[in-house]
């Protein structure tokens, strides 16, 4: 609790407590961007369960460097909202459950894009719709639990 109360009281985290624009702007950032990284992975996992099947699968592997990029603004939003209330996340633990299923998406996701869209990929490979129902589960799964968190934790500060 030390370090959670050190990071609590520190300057940055306070001024993103207290901004009146701060807060909400990371909020905005994680937002779009978990929007972003769910609809390329949702409208992925469509195209290998069979549907928009005139569009080739290499096409989908050119969303490769923007599911990169959405990935990355999603894990910086996301540490400065833990930072400006780090109790509130850090103690819960469906916010450890979230982050599980989070990696494991997006592993999943980066997966299907580098092997199941590769620019020599005729056809998707027998085992990538069975992972890309998982894939769309867990981040259905990532995004209920994402938003549960507003409402399941038991500390907001610890001081």
């Amino acid at each position: 609790m030390d370090q959670i109360a050190w990071l609590e009281q520190s300057a940055f985290a306070t001024w993103l407590r207290e901004s009146s624009w701060a807060l909400f702007a990371l909020l905005i950032l994680h937002t779009l961007t978990m929007g972003a990284i769910v609809g390329l992975a949702l409208a992925s996992c469509a195209r290998l369960f069979g549907l928009a099947s005139t569009v080739s699968l290499p096409a989908f592997g050119r969303l490769t460097p923007i599911l990169g990029w959405a990935l990355l603004a999603a894990a910086v939003s996301g540490l400065l909202l833990v930072a400006a209330y780090p109790a509130k996340a850090l103690t819960n633990p469906l916010f450890y459950v979230k982050l599980a299923m989070a990696a494991s998406a997006a592993a999943i996701a980066w997966t299907l894009q580098r092997r199941g869209f590769a620019a020599n990929v005729a056809s998707a490979p027998s085992w990538a719709p069975k992972l890309a129902a998982l894939g769309a589960g867990l981040w259905i799964a990532t995004l209920t639990a994402g938003k549960f968190l507003a409402y399941t934790h038991k500390m907001l500060l610890v001081g």
